[in-house]
């Protein structure tokens, strides 16, 4: 039996945070300014081909179709945790607190289809926040605003729901006088997907800051741990990785295989397969996060690391350097007219693998095959997108069929990528965005493409806040695509939106 109906657990958490927001709003905690922000778009999509260009859907939450020409309305509305107004006394601050976020989209390509891509209801006590439901979010340590894609989950799908309990933040130990803080998390989500119904998420992590936190160098070492795990399907009935088309949601095997990450005593029973008795049960995948920051003059820097693993392998680093390296430049103000505010270049590199062979007898096993897996055809993906960097694209995605195949849901994980990104103004008008990303691919160890495929994807946004609009905004990206992987296209994405931003003051 699973642990719960994941309708009737996601039901219950939301339903006991909404108790606690109204329990909230209805009690004096002192004078308090409540953050809120309301948002509304509308924007249209055109391109060359009937496919969207890379740069114009990836990263962003699975709202933009890869079909083209597209059209996008949405709006939705946040209120953030409170800030204490300067005459509140230290102890009037409210130390119990909520927040909300909801947004709707309605998207128009091949068909329509609406989306939500937020709904969630958060409370904050102390150092510590729970918060339930479908929430944007970038797992891993690297410059956000422009990433090729965080390796293991980069915002690139459409958010899973979860519940998830977390630190508020980095806790500083005070008793290393704050050289050291610590920051987890623990989650439970559901991938409520057709390909296979009842299917799990779990999801951890730890890290570490060292430095004090008005120091100039910082230095973050962490893990982030997932798991697909559960779920039941036709295509598994015939298949000697599950049980009668089921795979286990016992406890006792959550807890040893999942949770902790322990190999079975059991080889089989009536539960699992020797799949899952020689693995480990689920579909585990993560990365290590390695990081330093170093901030002054007027500048900062920022290099970090993200290492991908899969299995055992991964995490002792036989995999070489498989993953992502990135190193941001934010610049200091270099002149009125043009701005040139960050800078980055990253380095993506999927090729080891642990080797080339998966050998299921052997310690470490290799072959690592990133993204794909037995027992989820559709490996690690959520509604047709890749749930991790986008630079390893599903097929559906690849520019025929002669380069992809009815095996592996990623045809092609082995991928050396190089990017390069820029931000900044012009005569304090206009605001800028470009990126060029260049990336050679091999397709699989065991599906190789006849021979590596050249890929050049570049993007330059723009995006003003005229007087005439009366508080509008206007964006444009233009993105195209030249190369072997994707068609070759030029697209252009326009968009105007406005946001309303306020405070709510009162008790």
């Amino acid at each position: 039996m699973p642990f719960c109906r994941p309708t009737l657990l996601f039901s219950l958490g939301a339903y006991g945070l909404a108790m606690l927001v109204g329990l909230l709003s209805s009690t004096a905690w002192g004078q308090l300014a409540k953050p809120y922000t309301l948002q509304a778009e509308a924007s249209g999509l055109v391109s060359g081909a009937n496919q969207s260009p890379f740069w114009l859907r990836a990263n962003q939450y699975g709202l933009i179709p890869l079909g083209a020409p597209a059209g996008l309305i949405r709006a939705g509305l946040s209120v953030d945790f409170a800030t204490p107004l300067p005459d509140s006394t230290r102890r009037n601050r409210r130390k119990l607190d909520w927040g909300m976020g909801v947004e709707g989209a309605l998207v128009s390509s091949t068909q329509q289809k609406f989306l939500l891509p937020e709904a969630y209801l958060k409370l904050r006590y102390g150092k510590v926040e729970l918060w339930g439901g479908r929430r944007r979010e970038f797992i891993g340590i690297t410059d956000t605003t422009l990433t090729s894609g965080s390796m293991a989950w980069s915002g690139n799908a459409l958010p899973i729901p979860k519940i998830q309990i977390g630190t508020a933040g980095f806790l500083p130990l005070k008793f290393l006088r704050n050289f050291v803080a610590l920051r987890g998390t623990l989650a439970h989500g559901w991938f409520n997907v057709p390909y296979i119904q009842g299917a799990y998420l779990h999801y951890k992590s730890l890290h570490g800051r060292f430095g004090k936190p008005s120091g100039r160098v910082a230095v973050y070492v962490g893990i982030n741990h997932m798991v697909q795990w559960g779920g039941h399907a036709d295509y598994l009935r015939s298949s000697p990785f599950a049980v009668n088309g089921h795979l286990t949601t016992n406890p006792g095997d959550f807890i040893r295989g999942i949770l902790l990450g322990q190999l079975s005593s059991e080889r089989n029973n009536d539960r699992f397969t020797g799949f899952d008795g020689e693995n480990r049960v689920g579909n585990h995948l993560g990365n290590y996060d390695f990081a330093v920051a170093i901030k002054g003059n007027g500048q900062s820097f920022l290099w970090y690391h993200q290492h991908i693993f899969e299995d055992l392998s991964g995490l002792l680093f036989l995999n070489g350097l498989d993953g992502l390296h990135g190193f941001s430049w934010s610049l200091p103000s270099n002149s009125r007219h043009v701005k040139l505010t960050k800078l980055l270049f990253e380095y993506l590199t999927t090729t080891n693998q642990a080797g080339s062979t998966f050998d299921i007898t052997a310690r470490f096993q290799g072959g690592d095959n990133y993204f794909n897996h037995s027992q989820y055809i559709q490996g690690w993906s959520y509604y047709g997108r890749a749930i991790g960097t986008p630079l390893l694209p599903v097929r559906s995605e690849l520019l025929n069929g002669s380069l992809t195949n009815v095996q592996f849901f990623f045809p092609n994980n082995r991928v050396t990528a190089f990017h390069l990104a820029g931000q900044g103004s012009l005569f304090e008008k206009l605001n800028f965005q470009a990126r060029f990303t260049y990336s050679l691919n091999k397709g699989t160890f065991s599906l190789p493409f006849p021979r590596t495929l050249p890929q050049f994807s570049s993007l330059l946004a723009i995006s003003t806040h005229p007087n005439w609009l009366k508080g509008f905004s206007i964006s444009t990206r233009l993105a195209c695509d030249a190369g072997d992987l994707y068609p070759s296209t030029f697209g252009a994405f326009l968009s105007v939106s406005k946001t309303w931003m306020g405070v709510k003051q009162g008790k």
